[in-house]
């Protein structure tokens, strides 16, 4: 048995992307990626952010967006070439423009189909010595391709499959999901605001160790500045700033964690929405005699929703991944400002990073609060799509 992982379509990107006169829908161009269950759970469990699931959709992410973004100047092309051109000619550029799609969807295939291998690969580097157990685990990544029909104005879409049996009952279990990114927004947000807090504590004191470093360097003899060391001209003060730094970088730290965890943890919420919602959206292609147009219309517009929310998670977590990234280098030296024996020179060499990197590290708390600010306002805007979803699927099926 297998999890699916990623989900993209590519019909909806191009319909975001592009606005076509000639064509009325593009339909059914989908690619999914599954990796073996066992696969999924070891990196799960691991609780290691670097080789998290979430992380591969990352990366598929942004490789089928490049395809997405390639078909639809293509797209544009097309129509441009139509004009003019009989029927036949039209219909051989249509299907020439379908062709395309499908060979760029089987590219796709190759390109995504590596990504939990090499992911895998990482895994069993630092794990396997650990639990022997992993090195018999196969990986059996799927990529699922499928492509429908390029529909042109004059076509229309045929409903065809089963009678309806569930009435609205189709769209709870998304409507469920919804509210669980919803909850899982405002924890985010709720860390982030203690991260921008955090982070102004950080750089006050950065900014003191600055102002003190230039009040007493310029109290130095230029013999000083190369032979004299910290303690004899800064004293206790100095480095009673720089311990509450480091306690304040650590507490900080702390913080950016919670909140790449928790964008972690929202953006496989998120895409385990979409793909529910994907499926919600073929349950309702099959149903006979009745009026859907307005649910389907809803629905679509919930999805466009969530992968505005995804992009912003995965904003969040880039902002966070970055911080704790600087966060170590400005660690590191205040670590070695501990150090009573440094030069003046030295200490000129580290508070040189830490104006560069430090005081960036720590204003950047102002940015991952805003990206979770900006998660939580689509999560909020999701739940009211989510209920209007419901309310016409209502009308619609029980009505």
């Amino acid at each position: 048995m297998g999890t699916v992982v990623f989900e993209y379509d590519i019909s909806k990107a191009l319909k975001s992307k592009y606005t076509s006169r000639v064509f009325k829908k593009i339909d059914g161009a989908t690619v999914a990626l599954e990796i073996d269950d066992k696969v999924m759970t070891a990196l799960e469990e691991s609780k290691d952010r670097d080789l998290a699931a979430a992380k591969i959709v990352e990366r598929a992410q942004k490789i089928c967006k490049v395809a997405a973004d390639e078909l639809a100047v293509r797209l544009a092309e097309l129509e441009h070439n139509l004009e003019g051109k009989d029927k036949d000619e039209q219909h051989k550029l249509i299907k020439g423009f379908r062709a395309e799609v499908v060979k760029k969807l089987e590219g796709l295939k190759a390109k995504l189909k590596v990504l939990p291998e090499e992911q895998w690969k990482k895994f069993l580097t630092k794990y396997s010595e650990a639990k022997k157990e992993y090195l018999k685990y196969k990986v059996n990544a799927v990529v699922d391709v499928t492509v429908g029909t390029l529909g042109v104005a004059a076509s229309a879409a045929a409903l065809a499959g089963t009678a309806h049996t569930g009435g609205a009952s189709l769209v709870l279990g998304v409507i469920g999901m919804t509210r669980s990114v919803a909850k899982i927004s405002q924890v985010v947000y709720s860390l982030a605001v203690d991260v921008e807090k955090q982070g102004n504590a950080l750089k006050e004191d950065l900014e003191s160790l600055l102002k003190q470093f230039a009040d007493s360097k310029g109290k130095a003899t230029g013999k000083d500045l190369a032979k004299t060391t910290v303690n004899a001209v800064f004293g206790a003060p100095f480095f009673t700033t720089v311990s509450t730094a480091s306690k304040k970088a650590e507490t900080f730290g702390g913080k950016v964690a919670g909140t790449y965890a928790g964008g972690m943890k929202l953006s496989r919420e998120v895409t385990a929405s979409l793909n529910a919602m994907k499926k919600l959206e073929g349950d309702l292609s099959k149903l006979k005699g009745k009026d859907l147009k307005k649910t389907e219309a809803k629905l679509e517009k919930l999805q466009g929703n969530f992968d505005k929310l995804f992009e912003k998670a995965a904003n969040l977590n880039a902002k966070a991944e970055r911080v704790e990234r600087d966060l170590n280098t400005v660690k590191a030296v205040l670590t070695e400002l501990k150090d009573e024996t440094k030069t003046l020179a030295y200490l000129e060499k580290a508070l040189t990073i830490l104006t560069s990197v430090g005081l960036a590290a720590a204003s950047a708390g102002v940015g991952i609060h805003e990206a979770a600010g900006d998660a939580l306002e689509l999560a909020k805007e999701g739940i009211t799509l989510a209920g209007e979803v419901l309310e016409n699927a209502k009308e619609a099926l029980e009505g």
